[in-house]
């Protein structure tokens, strides 16, 4: 929603003003809202404060070692950042252009459809979901769907890929084997 906001295209859509528009956002608002609640039902306050403690003693480890937390908040951000970059290039390659900051929120856009798909590593949701987000920005069907595959090829089955030989060459001189 910051990256939305922030958008200086969506900011200007906004700032054209017609009830249209401001009743759309107020829906969306409504709409999160509602999602935030329905959670909250989902979850019983005993489950809820469990989920928490838990998360509470996976933090306390990290506060005898914060350089820890810091490396791993860091490269979790530079992972998404390259994946980010990755896509933008994907994006070129195709002949599409849109200013970086819209690639970001398509792709917190794929990743959340895919993160709510049932299949191993999203498969098929985070491409709809990319799809979906560059059809959004006013980009061809086919073109949209183009990148999402480009993009998915380069960083899920070709890391798979070398994945594979990895463990078959790993296998081979019996890295694995005690």
């Amino acid at each position: 929603m910051v990256v939305l906001a922030l958008s200086s295209e969506y900011s200007r859509h906004l700032a054209a003003g017609s009830e249209h528009k401001i009743k759309s956002v107020a829906e969306v608002i409504a709409g999160v809202v509602i999602a935030v609640v329905l959670i909250g039902l989902v979850f019983s306050r005993r489950h809820l404060k469990r989920l928490l403690a838990t998360i509470g003693s996976q933090i306390a480890v990290y506060e005898r070692r914060p350089w820890r937390l810091s490396g791993a908040l860091l490269s979790s951000m530079l992972l998404t950042a390259c994946n980010v970059l990755c896509l933008y290039s994907c994006m070129l390659a195709i002949g599409v252009h849109l200013p970086l900051i819209v690639v970001m929120l398509i792709f917190t856009f794929g990743l959340s459809t895919g993160t709510v798909t049932p299949t191993p590593g999203g498969l098929g949701g985070f491409e709809a979901g990319l799809t979906a987000g560059f059809v959004a920005y006013h980009i061809g069907s086919g073109s949209a769907l183009a990148i999402a595959l480009l993009f998915r090829l380069i960083t899920y089955w070709l890391m798979l890929l070398v994945g594979i030989v990895a463990f078959i060459m790993s296998q081979r001189k019996h890295v694995f084997n005690s």
